[in-house]
């Protein structure tokens, strides 16, 4: 859990809050009982990301191949610098977005770490 969140917390200690345990040890599939949606409207209602993104797949792949310029078929890092900088920057045009900031996002992007990002990864 440490490593994972990246927090420093007394786990061993908070197990029995987070978790049941039974003789056969903990049952980490208890995790999120206490945290379930009481809003049954929203549940029917809310089709789910994923439904979301296959009804915005098109349109998205265009933007895709928009922001692809040179139409290697992966988004380089030159060209997602280009596109969050022209996306963030002020009104008057001039941005404020560290280089430091763009790799880091370009980063949770490209989650194979192989430097582009592909059309699935964009998705």
């Amino acid at each position: 859990m440490t490593n994972v969140l990246e927090t420093d917390l007394p786990w061993l200690a908070l197990r029995s809050k987070l978790v049941e345990e039974d003789a056969q040890g903990i049952r980490y599939n208890t995790m999120f009982d206490g945290y379930a949606l009481e809003n049954t409207k929203f549940q029917i209602s809310n089709t789910g990301i994923m439904e979301d993104l296959y009804m915005w797949k098109d349109t998205l792949l265009m933007l895709f191949n928009l922001i692809d310029s040179n139409h290697s078929g992966f988004i380089n890092a030159e060209e997602f610098a280009d596109i969050i900088k022209l996306l963030l920057s002020d009104e008057d045009g001039a941005g404020n977005v560290t280089q430091e900031y763009i790799d880091e996002l370009c980063s949770a992007i490209d989650l194979d770490g192989n430097g582009r990002i592909d059309a699935n990864e964009f998705l």
